[in-house]
């Protein structure tokens, strides 16, 4: 069967709009060459997609309509070039390949129009492009997760953790949000002797965790962190178009993956009074106690409809009055949809209302509104009361003038304290969200590929590759000629985290001639090195080192307690890059050790950062490392978990890269996956590179050998030097 390509493009004219394709019409002997490249064997970093050479389609009056004649200037919102345009393949009037259009350059000749040059890339491309720069800080769902910040709070978010139940958050051993052992500058230590009080210690303190009841540790020497699958959510919340699979993103080692809410020196900045309100409610979850109307408005439907010529809106109006101090308050009032700002009203210092109009051409059901009320100048040691009146007036409309009816929805002015408030957002590390997926798809060796319901498909490559068939090419490939290449090697390969500003991780280093959580090596077989490249691998991320106290009391008994400590060399306060780290629930024997919390009861468990799973199944260190709180070493590496198995294939002395032409016809192109196994006589290969001629389905292929076939090889390698000071 002689093979028919179609290509079709999105004309309407934004990648976020409801898509409308149309077909462009190709030369005749112009032909596309798509090139799939898995995880490319010459950099180990790379995660794979679609993309074409550049082609060129004629200057014919379809064309130079999807492009709005592009080579004319004068023309007004013409077609839009600075960004890639939805499309797709279709082979014989199947869809083949989705992805993304670009536009780069028209051609003249004899000075009229002649043709048009495109490139067609996969949808991986799309993650990058609707991103952007945008930074975690911009995930404004994530301050759902926002919470009271006091002594209870925190303590309950060490002791247990904090969970999302409707719009609060409480005490939950969901551990949306929990308070891990990490100081922010005060130095912890336990000595059974005596209780004693803090002493001054640089910019913190000494504090002894020992306590009968009266010292221990400090709420505000704590600071909240986030589960990592909270931000994956909210990236796919954020943009419509991004939708992560499970496979890896909902397994349990990631489920017990947090990054630290950590970006000042010292104890936590910004905290300030500010309460949150939820709307159109009538119950528990709101402040509001709705005195006239049918209670419970949730959900608050809006529309117009043209049809019926009728529309329903609702008219909120929110009156903030200053109580305490009456004066010289300067406040701020916001207004969420699903925890998404949407109106705010800034440098507010006397009584004012604050009125929103909720209208929507479409239906839409407005079920979890929210108003937060925050003082924006700096906090006093006395909270601040505010009155708060909220009222909220339903009209339905018709005929676009007559009001059919008036609801009127009313809380009487009740005087509420605004407490200190955590708000997430503000609290986020400095990264961009990109960054932040690129460190993890390195750290676990993740690949993705978007399937054909739209979900971006995300797997460890070892997983990726176990998932693929066997399709027998035998009788496709050309034999008259072929090539046959050793691999390229990597002399050295590193794997590295950010260089460490914290005392733990240094200290560790200098005791242990480590580098600790790093790997860094040569390769040699037989004492020789290999003759290659080097490569290394460096995360955006910054290693912790958690230590296990003892009692100085009793320096041989190691106590159930051990936290991280944000300081410097020096044992002051730093800045780290972003930290992530696995949450363990630690019971602590409160027969034999009574560890303090100030304020609150002796902890009987604690939310324990660790660099291992539960289990010890995964650990963020890519070398074989001794666990800090056991003192057992770990072999489940981020290395030998996730890498071992390609690296021994690559370095097998019986791989090769096999060069081969291949004439595939449609039933091939359209069912083989770049996971699957291609056999050849009976011997398997695993895909690493594949370019067709979809005219003509004369394929190029690079094949190497199946990893799932290969014995795994022990790589010698020669010790680390010494880090650098």
């Amino acid at each position: 069967m002689n093979l028919n390509v179609q290509l079709y493009i999105d004309t309407s004219g934004s990648p976020l709009l409801t898509p409308t394709y149309e077909r462009i019409e190709l030369f005749d002997f112009e032909s596309i060459e798509l090139t799939s490249s898995l995880q490319d064997v010459r950099d180990i970093s790379k995660v794979f997609t679609d993309f074409s050479q550049e082609f060129n389609v004629p200057a014919s009056k379809t064309n130079n309509a999807i492009f709005q004649h592009y080579y004319n200037t004068n023309i007004e919102g013409g077609f839009d070039a600075r960004i890639k345009q939805r499309g797709y393949i279709a082979l014989n009037g199947i869809t083949f390949r989705n992805g993304f259009i670009r536009l780069s350059e028209s051609n003249f000749v004899n000075e009229r129009p002649s043709a048009y040059k495109l490139t067609f890339f996969g949808s991986m491309v799309e993650l990058k492009d609707i991103i952007g720069d945008d930074e975690l800080s911009s995930l404004q769902q994530l301050n759902n997760y926002s919470h009271d910040y006091s002594t209870t709070s925190v303590y309950n978010g060490f002791t247990t953790g904090l969970g999302l139940v409707g719009s609060a958050m409480v005490t939950s051993t969901n551990r949306d949000i929990i308070y891990p052992a990490i100081s922010a500058s005060n130095k912890w230590y336990y000595d059974s002797s005596a209780e004693s009080a803090p002493v001054d210690y640089n910019q913190g303190k000494s504090v002894n965790i020992y306590t009968q009841g009266t010292y221990g540790i400090d709420y505000t020497q704590l600071k909240p962190a986030i589960k990592a699958r909270h931000i994956i959510t909210a990236i796919e919340n954020k943009y419509s178009s991004i939708d992560f699979s499970n496979d890896f993103f909902g397994n349990s080692e990631f489920n017990q993956l947090y990054l630290l809410l950590h970006n000042n020196k010292g104890i936590l900045r910004g905290v300030g009074d500010s309460k949150t309100y939820r709307v159109g409610t009538y119950n528990n979850d709101s402040e509001f106690q709705y005195i006239s109307g049918d209670g419970e408005l949730r959900p608050m439907e809006t529309y117009t409809s043209v049809k019926y010529e009728e529309s329903t809106f609702y008219t909120l109006t929110f009156t903030v009055t200053p109580i305490t101090p009456v004066s010289g308050i300067n406040y701020k009032v916001e207004l969420f949809n699903n925890g998404l700002p949407i109106e705010a009203w800034s440098n507010n210092e006397a009584t004012n209302s604050f009125v929103y109009e909720l209208r929507s051409d479409d239906n839409v059901l407005w079920d979890n509104l929210s108003y937060r009320v925050s003082r924006q100048d700096s906090t006093t040691s006395t909270l601040s009361t505010f009155n708060i009146d909220l009222e909220i007036e339903r009209t339905v409309e018709q005929d676009t003038s007559t009001t059919v009816s008036t609801s009127d929805y009313i809380v009487s002015p009740t005087v509420q304290t605004m407490a200190s408030e955590i708000i997430i957002s503000q609290a986020l590390p400095k990264i961009k969200i990109i960054d932040f997926l690129r460190g993890l798809y390195s750290m676990f060796n993740l690949t993705s590929y978007v399937d054909e319901s739209g979900v971006i498909v995300v797997k460890p490559l070892d997983d990726y590759l176990r998932d693929g068939v066997e399709i027998d090419i035998t009788d496709k490939i050309h034999t008259d000629s072929y090539s046959i290449k050793r691999m390229k090697l990597f002399s050295k390969i590193d794997f590295k985290y950010v260089e460490p500003k914290t005392f733990g991780v240094i200290s560790q280093n200098e005791e242990t001639n480590d580098d600790f959580g790093n790997l860094e090596y040569e390769l040699t077989n037989d004492s020789l090195i290999f003759d290659g490249d080097k490569y290394s691998i460096k995360l955006p991320f910054e290693k912790l080192f958690f230590e296990r106290l003892s009692d100085e009391n009793n320096p041989d008994d190691l106590i159930d307690f051990g936290g991280g400590w944000l300081v410097d060399k020096d044992e002051n306060e730093v800045v780290t890059a972003p930290v992530l780290f696995f949450n363990r629930v630690q019971d602590v024997n409160t027969s034999n050790y009574s560890i303090g919390f100030v304020g609150q009861a002796n902890i009987s468990k604690f939310n324990r950062p660790s660099n291992s799973s539960i289990g010890g199944v995964t650990t963020l260190n890519f070398n074989e490392e001794i666990d800090e709180y056991s003192g057992n070493s770990l072999k489940t590496s981020l290395f030998n978990n996730y890498y071992t198995n390609y690296i021994s294939n690559v370095f097998d002395k019986t791989t090769r890269i096999f060069s081969l032409k291949a004439k595939f016809d449609l039933g091939t192109l359209l069912t083989y996956n770049m996971n699957d196994v291609f056999v050849i006589k009976d011997i398997p290969y695993i895909i690493n590179n594949i370019r067709t001629n979809l005219t003509s389905g004369m394929t190029e292929l690079e094949l190497i050998s199946n990893f799932a076939n290969t014995e795994v090889v022990v790589v010698d390698a020669i010790a680390p030097v010494e880090p650098s000071p």
